[in-house]
């Protein structure tokens, strides 16, 4: 509201330098704005405060990061991948929300895919889908896994995975309390790799 614009800073990204340049101890947030929000920022700079961010993050693992997924995002085009993806393998160790494991191994697998390591990719899912207590997460990983391989070696191999992991699924204890839900989720898919 206009009463309150004394209450707003008139030029936030001044701000946030100056925080910067006084050592203001939050630097992956810090440098997450600065990224995100400084227009005028060259390619170079950006890949420094990215870098900044991620070497922070990993030299403080043992403090939960609200937002990575953001700031991940944010430094995909300028951090190291082999940065990211130590970001992302040690956040998939910490104890996440089961969706955010999701959206780790969904990143991880799709970083190592765009450097060539496909099955280094595929690989990430298995242990999730194993330890998952969460029959929605693992039919989620399940998915995700199966429409990777579908795009990288095609319909066959993607639903020869697809039929391995439902033979899996029906073996475990609680397979028949979500019976029809798995079905029609995973037939659902099936269908949609025999018509591309």
């Amino acid at each position: 509201p206009f009463d309150e614009q004394d209450l707003y800073d008139p030029d936030p990204i001044d701000t946030l330098w100056s925080l910067k340049n006084d050592d203001y101890p939050h630097i992956i947030v810090n440098n997450y704005y600065l990224i995100t929000h400084d227009h005028s920022l060259q390619r170079e700079r950006k890949q420094e405060l990215a870098a900044e961010a991620l070497i922070t993050y990993l030299e403080h693992q043992t403090v939960s990061v609200d937002g990575l997924m953001l700031l991940l995002e944010a430094v995909r085009d300028y951090a190291p991948l082999e940065m990211q993806e130590e970001v992302i393998r040690t956040a998939l160790q910490s104890n996440l929300v089961p969706m955010d494991q999701v959206s780790k191994a969904v990143l991880l697998s799709t970083l190592l895919a765009e450097q060539g390591r496909v099955q280094e990719g595929l690989s990430v899912y298995g242990p999730l889908i194993t330890t998952a207590s969460d029959m929605e997460l693992k039919v989620l990983l399940i998915q995700n896994e199966v429409v990777m391989r579908y795009q990288h070696f095609g319909a066959r191999e993607a639903l020869s995975a697809l039929e391995h992991h439902w033979a899996v699924l029906k073996n475990g204890s609680d397979y028949w309390f979500h019976e029809e839900w798995i079905q029609h989720e995973l037939m659902s898919l099936a269908k949609q790799l025999m018509v591309q």
